[in-house]
């Protein structure tokens, strides 16, 4: 099975003694959903959404951001929470235009697993919910991401016990198959190089762009990173993080500027770099210097304050990844392995 960039987006792997009791302890496993966690449209407007389980069925709560009534609820077979995507978590699931939210089977003890299992449940534009008939897949996947428009699922497969070693791929739903290996191919790299776990992410409001940092294996001589994900082309680019070690990416956030324009690279109130969303050019934030004019200054203005910019910024280094996924032919049918099977 060919290799997609480990550097898209994965579930994050936990050891099991930080996942809910709900789910076990033991064996290391992916930490890919929560019966705990809620989810609110990238907009941060409209309902929120949350599950309730006892282990053999699930309800499906449509909540009310001010007042915490609950709008609507829909029960289904199965235990099943909504998606975690980094070791902080931060919840995912919803589209960006809010008409369609994925649920994660939650695990047992097994991993790889055998068989992964989601719910597509569809928001109406009268708000409400309609869960259709579980999606199953033969081998083991955990979300990754939802297009704006709820019609691609990207998701991670796990073939081997090894929890660095996956693909990512793409189910789309317009045609009700799993494409193939790879859908999503960074720049070449070496041969483990694009590795880690995801430890915070950002989504722009409008749902379509995803911002994943990754502590780059946690090694004390590896570099964190941040993948940047076009849900809508399919589109990716890698931007290394030089000033990040990766044992300490855990400290580290993203904030999306009011406009969009920018990621800052956070920790506490520092800005460490500044991502240009357009470009994925890296800078380093402008740093606003004090001046104080000596008294006496003949007509000059006692005391000046300004934004002193040096010139052009810094750049302090652009991986940029990636090219289209897969090439404008027909593709084949799917292999017997990724058909699915209600």
């Amino acid at each position: 099975m060919p290799r997609a960039a480990v550097c898209l987006g994965s579930l994050v792997a936990l050891l099991a003694l930080f996942a809910p009791s709900a789910q076990g302890a033991g064996a290391p496993v992916p930490y890919d959903s929560s019966p705990d966690a809620s989810v609110v449209a990238p907009n941060g407007e409209g309902p929120r959404y949350a599950t309730v389980s006892d282990g053999r069925r699930t309800t499906i709560l449509q909540i009310d951001q001010d007042g915490g009534e609950i709008l609507r609820r829909e029960t289904i077979e199965g235990f099943y929470g909504i998606p975690i995507v980094a070791a902080d978590g931060t919840p995912g699931g919803i589209s960006g235009d809010g008409s369609r939210l994925i649920l994660v089977e939650l695990r047992s003890f097994r991993f790889p697993r055998e068989r992964s299992s989601f719910v597509v449940v569809d928001i109406r534009s009268d708000g409400r919910l309609r869960a259709q008939p579980p999606l199953t897949l033969r081998g083991d996947f955990s979300f990754d991401a939802l297009s704006q428009n709820g019609l691609s699922l990207y998701l991670t497969e796990y073939a081997t016990r090894d929890l660095n070693d996956y693909a990512v791929r793409e189910y789309d739903f317009a045609r009700q198959r799993l494409l193939p290996d790879p859908i999503l191919v960074a720049h070449e790299v070496s041969p483990g190089e694009m590795r880690g776990l995801p430890t915070t992410r950002a989504t722009s409001p409008d749902g379509r762009w995803e911002y994943t940092l990754y502590d780059g294996g946690g090694g004390r001589n590896d570099e964190a990173f941040i993948h940047t994900l076009d849900t809508e082309r399919g589109i990716s680019h890698c931007v290394d993080l030089a000033m990040v070690d990766g044992n300490q990416a855990w400290r580290v956030g993203l904030e999306l500027t009011d406009d969009g324009g920018a990621l800052n690279v956070t920790r506490g109130r520092e800005t460490l770099a500044m991502l240009n969303t357009e470009t994925f050019g890296l800078s380093e934030p402008h740093t606003p210097e004090l001046t104080v004019e000596p008294e006496g200054g003949g007509g000059q203005s006692g005391l000046a304050v300004g934004a002193i910019a040096a010139g052009t910024t810094l750049l302090i280094g652009t991986a940029l990844g990636l090219r289209r996924r897969r090439q404008a032919v027909t593709l084949p049918p799917a292999p017997e392995r990724d058909r699915v099977s209600t």
